[in-house]
């Protein structure tokens, strides 16, 4: 795959955190961080908003979430994930103690948060 060479170029081995928000990793990109979070014993947090990750990508992720306990923050806000994404990731929550905070909002749910605020706000 392509995007292989995230896997292959940048040794997580090191990091603590790591920001890849706004690059469109998408899918790919997220099954390839996927495979190096599997055996990755540092990173601690994980950005990947604004990434075109979708419900694929989110599953893999998931999956590696079983097995990473060292991983306590993931954000995945403003990704194209629904229903069966955000199962995998949820389901991966059972497995992974370590885990602190996970966001995984989408534009809509924002919008939506603010306009019931503002319409209490009002009342």
């Amino acid at each position: 795959e392509k995007s292989d060479g995230v896997h292959n170029s940048i040794s997580l081995s090191k990091l603590s955190s790591l920001d890849l928000s706004a690059n469109r990793i998408g899918n790919l990109g997220a099954k390839a961080l996927a495979r190096a979070l599997k055996v990755n014993s540092n990173i601690q947090s994980l950005f990947l908003e604004h990434n075109r990750i979708g419900n694929v990508g989110a599953c893999a992720l998931g999956f590696a979430l079983k097995l990473n306990s060292k991983l306590t923050e993931l954000d995945l806000e403003n990704n194209r994930i629904f229903s069966v994404g955000n199962l995998g990731i949820l389901e991966s929550m059972k497995f992974n103690s370590a885990m602190r905070k996970l966001c995984n909002r989408t534009r809509r749910q924002v919008r939506l948060d603010l306009e019931r605020r503002i319409a209490m706000m009002s009342t």
